[in-house]
């Protein structure tokens, strides 16, 4: 029978107490060293799976309330943009009143139009003039009185002739 001593040797007595005790200590070293060794790498393992941005909750309510802040501010830049825009559309509508108002002012101060039968509609400055006029100067005069109001950019004139009775 071929017995190992410590060392891996191959020997044909019988071993020893001492020899017996020192490949148990070898052993034991190598299954501690393997143990070690596979926690390491468990370790590594685990680790490597994790998310490596891991970080703490104060971190994580300090980008919350960065990505707060941000979508507040554009959240006030898309509010301010909507407020101009609206601002520039009350203003234009302001202005298409009064001048729809002053135009008809001037239709009703000129004693050959009948104020009453012309439509006076005003869009972004541009004045469309419709409903009859007596006669084709009447007609044409409402179309001057209309160019001549200040902030008017364009007439169309839609007056149609009264026919006569």
């Amino acid at each position: 029978m071929r017995c190992l001593r410590a060392r891996g040797e191959a020997s044909s007595r019988p071993p020893k107490l001492g020899d017996l005790q020192k490949v148990l200590m070898n052993t034991l070293r190598y299954a501690r060293f393997s143990a070690s060794f596979m926690a390491l790498m468990a370790a590594i393992t685990l680790l490597s799976a994790c998310d490596k941005t891991e970080s703490t909750a104060g971190q994580q309510v300090d980008r919350a309330i960065s990505a707060t802040e941000r979508a507040a501010a554009d959240m006030t830049a898309e509010a301010r943009a909507a407020a101009e825009k609206a601002k520039q559309s009350v203003t234009a509508t302001a202005a298409d009143i009064s001048i729809t108002a002053k135009v008809k002012a001037d239709l009703a101060a000129d004693p050959g139009l009948n104020a009453l039968r012309i439509d006076v509609d005003t869009r972004d400055g541009r004045v469309a003039l419709s409903g009859t006029a007596p006669t084709e100067t009447a007609r044409e005069r409402a179309a001057t009185l209309a160019k001549a109001v200040q902030g008017v950019l364009e007439v169309d004139n839609r007056l149609l002739i009264e026919p006569k009775s």
